[in-house]
């Protein structure tokens, strides 16, 4: 019979339920940091600030340490993996006392406190020992580092009352599970005499009223440092109020003056820009009524020249004597021909009159010049264009703006001139002025100049005293009150 000795059976098992706890340590320790890490993270996102972000940067790296020694305890290394939580957190609370504002005490006795709840329960006697000193050192390194002044720290008061909190309870669920898993060993300790149920009473009538003294001092410390928190905050964001309404009310007084002094510079700067251009307007409205003046003058003066009298009466004989086609067959589209050498009538009158109208448009800057005999024949024109040798009365040309002038200057008085609006005649904006041509007082025919345009469009286009965007219009209004633009 083979005997089959239960003590290695004894012993594996005691190494499962501490491998076992151990590893439910490291898994409150992981929960807990995920929590805070994604406590910084909203208070990073709802402060905007960098250290916060930095902080949480921290944590994270804390959890990914976390989940390491996690990875190592599971196989079956639990000193390794404990101790790399335990330096974790030596790490972690100094490096947010460097970044946040009037947590370094707090921070200092919570490090010593979780480190020596996190070693006792996962170190043997020894090294917890050891853990334990070294967690004070650091906690004592931590309230330290509060007395160096650091002027980007950030003081968030949430986190001075939501670490110990967290602390707390990450100690009650640690002693929780401890108790809980040597909870048949301290039944036995109960049961075993009646030594130790007295030794158990006198330690529980010791502890008890210090725990519950603790909590409440420890609940009362928290409520008056979270009011006077409180306190601070609501007078720090009064005196910002204070002082953003100053700055407000400050920055709209400067801009009412502001505005007040830009209205007065607008209207100085209006009234001056406003008697610039009615200068201006005098000024082109003058150039252009005197040109027109010109115009008026010169055309009436040819109009009652006797060479001109004379020849427009020869000419319109001549050309009712040769015939429209033949004319237009002579000189149409020759500007330059003075006679064309057929001894007719026509082109004898036509060499003294091209002399003198070619060389007067010229000079006076006309487009062209047309002499119009009592039938509505154009029976002279400096250019020779389409128009000439044409009907206004019957032709294509019967409903132009010249055709127009033509009708109104066969009843004009002797000394009138008559101008046409601007208006499309062959194929371009043309403007004509035109004087009745009298014999005595017997109308021989009609006097017309084309106007030059670009002459008007040359004072409307003078930019002197307008600045870089000035622009002048020229508008005409009609019988009926119609405005409508000239250039």
């Amino acid at each position: 019979m083979t005997h089959i000795d239960p003590t290695p059976t004894k012993k594996n098992n005691a190494e499962g339920k501490t491998l076992a706890s151990i590893y439910r340590v490291a898994t409150i320790i992981l929960g807990a940091a995920l929590a805070v890490v994604a406590f910084y993270l909203f208070l990073a996102i709802q402060l905007g600030a960098w250290q916060m972000y930095a902080l949480s940067a921290v944590i994270a790296g804390f959890v990914i340490a976390n989940v390491v020694a996690i990875l190592i305890i599971r196989k079956g290394n639990s000193d390794r993996g404990s101790w790399i939580i335990i330096f974790g957190m030596m790490v972690v609370f100094p490096a947010a006392v460097l970044l946040i504002d009037g947590i370094s005490v707090i921070f200092g006795v919570t490090l010593f406190a979780l480190v020596a709840t996190v070693s006792t329960q996962t170190l043997n006697a020894e090294k917890a020992r050891r853990a334990n000193i070294y967690a004070a050192v650091t906690g004592l390194l931590t309230a330290l580092l509060g007395l160096i002044q650091l002027n980007y720290r950030l003081l968030v008061p949430q986190i001075q009352a939501f670490v110990p909190a967290i602390t707390v309870i990450i100690v009650l669920v640690v002693l929780f599970f401890a108790i809980r898993q040597s909870w048949s060993s301290i039944v036995n300790f109960w049961r075993a005499s009646i030594r130790n149920r007295l030794t158990m009473i006198i330690l529980a009538t010791a502890i008890i009223p210090v725990v519950l003294l603790t909590s409440i001092l420890g609940a009362t410390s928290y409520i008056q440092t979270r009011d006077a928190l409180i306190a601070d905050s609501f007078d720090r964001l009064s005196a910002i109020e204070e002082i953003k309404t100053s700055q407000l009310s400050n920055y709209f007084d400067d801009r009412n003056s502001d505005m007040i002094a830009l209205s007065d510079s607008m209207g100085s700067l209006l009234s001056e820009t406003l008697n610039k251009m009615e200068a201006l307007n005098t000024l082109k409205r003058n150039q252009i009524i005197q040109l027109f003046q010109t115009w008026d003058a010169d055309v009436r003066d040819v109009a009652s020249n006797p060479d001109v009298v004379l020849g427009l009466r020869e000419m319109a004989n001549g050309f009712r004597t040769l015939g429209v086609a033949e004319v237009r067959s002579l000189y149409l589209g020759d500007r330059d021909l003075t006679y064309a050498g057929d001894a007719s009538a026509y082109s004898t009158s036509h060499r003294d009159q091209h002399d003198f109208f070619s060389k007067y448009i010229d000079i006076h800057g006309y487009e062209d010049a047309y002499l119009i005999d009592l039938n509505g024949n154009i029976v002279y024109s400096v250019n020779k264009t389409e128009v000439f040798g044409t009907n206004l009365l019957s032709s294509n040309y019967q409903d132009s703006s010249l055709a127009k002038l033509y009708g109104d200057l066969l009843t004009a008085p002797v000394g009138t001139s008559y101008i046409a609006d601007v208006a499309l005649f062959e194929e371009n904006y043309a403007m004509f002025i035109g004087a009745p041509v009298y014999d005595g007082s017997t109308l021989v025919g009609v006097l017309a100049y084309q106007l030059p345009l670009n002459t008007i469009r040359n004072i409307m286009a003078e930019r002197t005293g307008q600045g870089l965007t000035g622009e002048s219009f020229l508008l005409a209004m009609d019988k009926e009150g119609n405005i409508s633009y000239r250039s």
